[in-house]
């Protein structure tokens, strides 16, 4: 992926995020909430293989067929189908036989899925393309292409009457990971001859694909062209492109994921607003729908609330749904004590502390949904979210031992919610202090511990405090049980004796002990 590379402008590293979706879905909600709609019936399945973390996961859709695929660290494809059954078996891991493998798009094409990708990232990087295939989506092979020669990524694959047509981006610098990013499509009758097209520039330098979907014979790309969005259509299978003006679509930094549902066009957008911060890294992520295939826009009249992530969001679509994730609200967040309180409701809250990504759903592209996501466990970001024809819906959901799969049954409305008038008063008793207050020794006060840096220093009683048992921890997998909200531990601190701190969890279980820090704690990322 782009982030994994140096020297970007800031704009194409906005890019970069969308393809990894990492900073998508680390975000807040729209306030307390209360359940409307159907019962909460979230099933969790766990995906088994190596879905690297840093790579991103495709899902796509054929009728009651659904296809996951994604990479391992170790240069493997994975790959999972469900043919119906609300229930994914795993297909034989792939040898890809390349370093930092990435997909840029997976797409039903005839008689099998077709999944197109290539090396991503790091030092070394040849960005060589690559085409798997598979009949079922059980058992995959690479095949060998003919016309995808350059360096580059791939941002999105999609079938077309007649073909496939692949958008990404060409690296044509002497060091691949500097400069040369020209934006590119790929246009294919059966999937292993392909034509390449340079996507026209309008005077930019350098410009980047993120995304690419179809509809009614047009093929659409979105992107960047130096600090500017921009979009781009073709109406012959993709063999030219023009870049798209059309009424309606705003001026905007990048457009971002863009998907098709019904015959509406959902996509997103990223409006810089530099007087909003010193930095000029604040704006605002607007939605927009099209009924014309890209004719006309149409700002969405009720998105989801307090977009403010910095890039261009992703957008998916799957069982009559387009979906979106939305960091929500950026304002001060709940309380600790309510975190205190209900870690779940904490979770689900307003504020940049929040760790339940928000999932929104529209069917129209125009009024947007939270998705009652409370049901659903795990790690700080959903991968990918998509469903079948007969209403399953799967929300792929970062988990602490990979990748869950996160299904919702076919025949059923999805539950959605709704705000209330704000959060409850916090009922739970506890003495909250801050790190630098005068502490007395055996009283168990609350004290949020961030882990941003992990858990080996912790600061309490105006001092610094390092970590002895457990010896080491892991930076990252903590048990699902700890009342975790984003990076923020809701936990409590006692000071044993003046030289021995423990820190603690409910009812009062020690999770690790601190001892007076013999040296400044360094600095951390």
């Amino acid at each position: 992926m782009l982030e994994r590379l140096p020297a970007l402008p800031t704009s194409l590293c906005r890019a970069a995020v969308v393809l990894g979706l990492a900073a998508a879905a680390c975000g807040a909600g729209d306030g307390a909430e209360v359940e409307a709609g159907a019962e909460n019936l979230w099933e969790r399945q766990h995906l088994d293989g190596e879905l690297g973390p840093d790579y991103v996961v495709q899902m796509a859709a054929d009728a009651s067929d659904l296809v996951v695929a994604g990479a391992s660290d170790d240069g493997f494809l994975h790959a999972f189908v469900d043919t119906g059954s609300g229930a994914f078996e795993v297909a034989p891991p792939v040898d890809l036989t390349i370093g930092y493998p990435g997909l840029g798009g997976v797409a039903r094409f005839g008689d099998r899925w077709v999944a197109l990708g290539g090396t991503n990232g790091d030092d070394g990087a040849t960005f060589a393309l690559q085409i798997f295939e598979s009949t079922d989506g059980r058992a995959w092979s690479a095949v060998d292409p003919s016309g995808l020669d350059d360096p580059a990524e791939v941002g999105g694959l999609t079938a077309v009457d007649g073909g496939l047509v692949a958008a990404g981006t060409l690296r044509l610098a002497d060091d691949l990971s500097r400069g040369g990013f020209r934006p590119a499509a790929w246009a294919s009758r059966d999937g292993r001859v392909w034509t390449q097209t340079e996507l026209p520039m309008g005077g930019a330098a350098e410009g980047v694909v993120i995304d690419v979907a179809a509809v009614d014979g047009v093929v659409l790309a979105t992107g960047i062209l130096d600090d500017r969005g921009a979009l781009w259509s073709s109406t012959d299978l993709g063999a030219s492109w023009s870049l798209v003006t059309a009424p309606g679509l705003p001026e905007a930094s990048s457009f971002g994921g863009i998907a098709v549902a019904d015959g509406t066009v959902a996509l997103s957008a990223w409006r810089s607003t530099p007087e909003l911060g010193e930095d000029g890294e604040y704006g605002l992520s607007l939605l927009l729908h099209s009924t014309d295939a890209g004719g006309h826009w149409s700002l969405a009249s009720a998105p989801p609330p307090g977009r403010s992530s910095g890039f261009a969001g992703p957008i998916f679509t799957g069982a009559g749904y387009f979906f979106t994730i939305d960091e929500g609200d950026q304002g001060d967040g709940y309380e600790p004590e309510v975190c205190y309180d209900d870690v779940e409701l904490c979770r689900n809250g307003p504020g940049p502390a929040s760790a339940q990504p928000s999932l929104y759903a529209s069917e129209d592209g125009d009024r947007w949904t939270r998705v009652d996501t409370r049901g659903i466990e795990g790690g700080p970001r959903f991968r990918a979210v998509g469903g079948a024809a007969d209403g399953r819906i799967v929300a792929l959901r970062e988990s602490r031992g990979g990748t869950d799969a996160w299904i919702w049954p076919a025949g059923q409305p999805l539950a959605m919610r709704m705000a209330d008038a704000g959060p409850p008063a916090p009922e739970a008793d506890v003495d909250l202090i801050a790190w630098d207050d005068e502490v007395e020794p055996g009283h168990r006060y609350a004290l949020p511990l961030s882990l941003h840096c992990g858990m080996d220093r912790l600061s309490l009683d105006g001092r610094s405090w390092q970590l002895v048992s457990p010896e080491t921890t892991d930076g990252g997998g903590y048990p699902e049980e700890w009342p975790l909200v984003g990076e923020a531990l809701y936990g409590f601190v006692t000071l044993v004796d003046a030289d021995t701190v423990e820190y603690s969890i409910g009812d009062g279980e020690v999770i690790a002990t601190y001892e007076l820090a013999t040296a400044e704690p360094p600095g951390c990322a």
